[in-house]
């Protein structure tokens, strides 16, 4: 039986760099308790979106298969890859971009990171005020790219 998460499932797991500001819920990680300083990679867990130092959570991860924070299992999300797991968020000069589809349609929007909740499904729900484009009222469930 499988304790932790393989390495290369970890790494697929999306990673920013840090910066003042960052839309991350908290500034420090609660594995180590320090608080992330700029420039900083950190990962960000798909589903619960905690945010952790990039090494700290790849420590913890080879070991355990869930969240440190809320317990919440990865297991499933990572049998849904590729499409389970988000990719890296953004660094700051970009916008934070998302494309929602429906149906045959394809759309890219800005969003506010904070208002992504990971379905578990492959896809992301985001509130249409979390989006900036002009279908944004249409389109609130799409695939993470």
């Amino acid at each position: 039986a499988q304790i932790g998460i393989k390495k290369m499932d970890i790494k697929a797991l999306p990673v920013t760099v840090y910066y003042m500001g960052s839309p991350f819920p908290g500034n420090d990680c609660p594995i180590c308790l320090a608080e992330f300083m700029e420039g900083e990679k950190v990962r960000l867990l798909p589903e619960c979106c905690h945010s952790f130092h990039a090494d700290c959570i790849d420590a913890w991860l080879l070991s355990n298969a869930s969240c440190p924070s809320c317990r919440h299992s990865l297991l499933y999300v990572l049998s849904k890859k590729p499409s389970g797991i988000a990719r890296p968020v953004p660094q700051p000069a970009e916008s934070p971009r998302m494309e929602v589809n429906q149906g045959n349609e394809s759309v890219e929007a800005n969003l506010d990171v904070q208002s992504l909740q990971f379905l578990g499904d492959g896809s992301t729900l985001a509130t249409s005020s979390s989006l900036d484009s002009p279908k944004s009222k249409d389109l609130e469930i799409g695939n993470v790219v």
